[in-house]
């Protein structure tokens, strides 16, 4: 009813600083984030410490090359 799915960053590319405003955009007023991060190109994990300066990460789940995280608003 109230999920929004985004792809990041477009299928094949890199992804970099410059993309959180995007995220930020994508977030902004929501109670909770899940993240499936699948083959993940962000080796710096930009994705979730941007995402802990605004949620608490109360989940995460690592499967066979897959990682499932939530991150909620207190």
């Amino acid at each position: 009813k109230n999920l929004k799915t985004v792809e990041f960053p477009q299928r094949g590319l890199a992804f970099n600083d410059s993309q959180l405003i995007e995220i930020k955009n994508t977030v902004s007023e929501k109670e909770r984030v899940w993240v499936v991060l699948s083959h993940s190109r962000d080796k710096k994990q930009l994705i979730q410490k941007y995402l802990s300066t605004l949620y608490n990460q109360t989940i995460y789940q690592k499967f066979n090359g897959i990682e499932v995280l939530l991150f909620e608003k207190s």
